[in-house]
């Protein structure tokens, strides 16, 4: 996929020129929730270059190795990925209470504010366009790099908040607590931020452990299975289906009656062609496999 491949790249380019310019701000501010927003990205960037490997790697047919192709592997990085985001937050967290309890940090507020508008507009531009781009092509890995866009975009949105707050306050009774603006400012970013990781590791876990994809996906499914096999009057089957990656895989374990009159393999044939059009319009990346038996232990 082309498209796939020049998001993931934008993606990459983007994450780099946020890194440096949350760096450089960093000099400049010496806000920590900004260096913590520049070593995200930073980290955006070297995960943007092994996700367009990895897209690379999952539209590779199936060879000797891999058998049964490589979609696992979208999965497995995007696990992992979302492991490093919360590592990055863990750490992020526990070196804001310690500035908190030392007495805070002093910051440049004007600097923070310019840095937050430029990084603000740039995230949530990017995100908005890989938001639209994993639906056109049904891209976990670019759906997954969205929702990392639109963290770092909220991640934005909150400090030039709380750069405003503290610019507000300077000079004022209560500018005491400017130099505790940026540590709780980073816990506040972390509180707000950590669901997305912790979701997409669920997500990325479950998939790997074959877990069944959300009851209303597999309800119209079913439903469509079995409107197909009634009509065959084939009333004993059992249907299981899972994503992994890109790929959708249903199975379907049919139990041929014994006292079924015509039974040859292009009767077989005919029902199978049947399935696969009732279902073909539900997923994308899908497989169907139907398999046929007269044995009922089989059919489990």
């Amino acid at each position: 996929m082309d498209r796939e491949h020049a998001a993931l790249r934008l993606s990459a380019i983007g994450a780099l020129f946020s890194a440096l310019l949350g760096i450089a701000f960093f000099f400049l501010t010496d806000s920590e929730a900004i260096l913590l927003d520049g070593f995200f990205s930073f980290i955006g960037f070297g995960m943007g270059l092994v996700t367009i490997r990895v897209a690379r790697l999952v539209q590779q047919p199936d060879d000797d190795r891999f058998q049964f192709g490589y979609a696992a592997f979208e999965p497995l990085f995007n696990a992992v990925k979302g492991l490093v985001i919360l590592g990055v937050c863990g750490f992020a967290f526990s070196s804001a209470v310690g500035a908190v309890l030392d007495g805070g940090r002093e910051i440049d507020a004007g600097w923070g504010i310019a840095y937050a508008g430029i990084a603000t507009v740039a995230c949530l531009a990017i995100a908005a366009y890989q938001r639209r781009v994993a639906r056109t092509t049904g891209s976990a890995l670019v759906e997954v790099d969205a929702k990392s866009w639109l963290v770092d975009g909220l991640m934005s949105v909150v400090v030039a908040g709380a750069f405003v707050i503290a610019w507000a306050i300077d000079g004022t009774r209560w500018s005491a607590a400017g130099p505790y603006v940026d540590p709780v400012l980073v816990m506040v970013l972390v509180v707000l931020m950590v669901g997305v990781p912790v979701r997409i590791v669920l997500r990325g876990v479950g998939e790997l452990l074959k877990v069944a994809p959300d009851q209303e996906v597999q309800r119209d499914i079913t439903a469509r299975v079995e409107a197909v096999l009634d009509a065959a009057e084939m009333p004993k089957r059992v249907i299981r289906m899972v994503r992994i990656g890109r790929e959708f895989w249903l199975l379907n374990h049919i139990l041929v009656p014994a006292d079924r009159r015509v039974c040859d393999v292009a009767d077989l044939d005919e029902i199978r062609a049947a399935i696969l059009e009732a279902v073909a319009d539900t997923q994308p990346g899908l497989a169907v496999e139907t398999v046929f038996t007269s044995r009922k232990e089989w059919v489990v």
